[in-house]
């Protein structure tokens, strides 16, 4: 029943700070801790690190016209800084969401996943679509409404129906945008029951139509 001491060598008290401001990482986890290095002591920093990515591109409206005043919003967004008029170079936090924006048009790119080369040339914006009761996704722009009509890879179906539209008087946009077409309909009234018909036929085609055609990253 006696009691032994045991001495001890010199212990220190440490602190381990991860800085990731002059990197290409971004950590959501710990970034800070404080202990010594008394006998038995674990250190531990939860650390959770993930790329960010820098991007470059510019960007047209749905009609083709060239879009500026782009913005970043979201958590995933670290800086926008315009080049020179109309180009934008654009950092992001990979896996955290973030939108591209200019004024009340939603911009699409790539999946950044998806793309090698992080110049992702011309990408395009487009006004915020609407369901009505019919089920289409509208947006009505100076007058002038646009239909959503989904994504779509075979190009051929597209031509097939652009021409069948064209000669009802309904214009049929095509975004390209990695693998996909973004297909619209551009009319200066509603849809006629007749436009509706190929319209319809021609959204059965689509490999994708969402609530919301925004492809968010």
């Amino acid at each position: 029943d006696a009691l032994t001491t045991y001495p001890l060598k010199e212990y220190h008290e440490y602190e381990f700070k991860l800085d990731t401001e002059a990197s290409d990482f971004y950590n959501d986890g710990e970034s800070y801790v404080s202990a010594t290095s008394y006998p038995g002591t674990v250190i531990r920093l939860d650390t959770s690190l993930s790329e960010l990515k820098s991007f470059i591109s510019t960007f047209s409206d749905i009609n083709g016209n060239s879009v500026d005043g782009v913005e970043c919003i979201g958590r995933g967004c670290v800086s926008t800084d315009k080049l020179v008029e109309g180009v934008y170079q654009l950092k992001v936090k990979d896996k955290q969401p973030y939108k591209i924006i200019s004024k009340s048009n939603q911009c699409v790119i790539p999946e950044l996943s998806s793309v090698n080369n992080l110049n992702l040339g011309n990408n395009f914006c487009m006004p915020s679509f609407e369901e009505n009761s019919d089920g289409y996704q509208i947006a009505e722009v100076d007058g002038i409404y646009y239909y959503y009509l989904g994504q779509y890879k075979d190009s051929s179906i597209v031509v097939n129906y652009q021409n069948k539209l064209n000669d009802l008087g309904v214009d049929i946009i095509n975004k390209k945008l990695g693998d996909y077409l973004y297909v619209f309909a551009k009319s200066p009234g509603q849809l006629t029951m007749a436009n509706k018909r190929y319209v319809d036929e021609l959204i059965n085609y689509a490999v994708r139509l969402e609530m919301t055609p925004y492809a968010y990253n």
